[in-house]
């Protein structure tokens, strides 16, 4: 059994979920054991479609707060410290969204996590 811990921001909406899954490439199930969604569908509305940098931003707001949902109902979310080196969070351009990042890393322990799948 794999747990995977799946992210989904290709639009305006942003989802977490933590999915287990048992079974090969033919013959998989999958059991959703926490999931949190945010729609961002009213921010963008004025706008007629998806305003590109409006999602970003909102993205970036929501995925820790939503993480933290999805591994709460999970049973997965405990407290502990799970900091990555300074080099790892070097990619997140965003100061603040880095912060958030490091700050929730710095609380939580690492979640028994086999496999992340994010949107692409």
């Amino acid at each position: 059994m794999s747990k995977i811990l799946a992210i989904e921001t290709s639009c305006d909406e942003t989802a977490v979920a933590v999915l287990s899954c048992e079974g090969g490439l033919n013959d998989a199930s999958f059991e959703i054991l926490g999931n949190a969604l945010y729609s961002q569908a009213s921010k963008h509305a004025p706008y007629g479609g998806v305003y590109p940098a409006l999602a970003k931003r909102e993205h970036q707001m929501n995925l820790v707060p939503l993480t933290t949902e999805a591994l709460t109902a999970a049973g997965m979310l405990t407290a502990g410290s799970s900091p990555l080196p300074e080099a790892s969070l070097a990619g997140l351009r965003d100061e603040a969204f880095k912060k958030e990042v490091a700050a929730f890393l710095g609380r939580t322990a690492k979640p028994n996590i086999d496999r992340i799948a994010v949107t692409y």
